[in-house]
């Protein structure tokens, strides 16, 4: 499954509600560069059938974002 780190969903899902929702085996995400990925971008990716997912309440630099989401998927890994 691909998920796209993106502040502003269209599904109300952080990372670690999507990830505990759903089963999984595998996973990508997408982090965008300084100043996020372009609308066009977001949706040609849901279009591929990526979901967009939230890290955090405030937007995070690339590089904290996938530290972050590395974070949380390791995390949940051990519960």
């Amino acid at each position: 499954k691909l998920l796209i780190a993106h502040p502003r969903t269209y599904e109300d899902w952080s990372i670690a509600d999507w990830l505990k929702a759903n089963t999984w085996n595998a996973v990508g995400v997408v982090i965008g560069p300084e100043g996020g990925l372009t609308d066009a971008e977001v949706e040609s990716l849901r279009a591929a059938g990526a979901t967009p997912v939230h890290l955090a309440e405030h937007i995070l630099r690339v590089e904290t974002a996938a530290l972050s989401a590395a974070a949380v998927w390791a995390a949940l890994m051990w519960e």
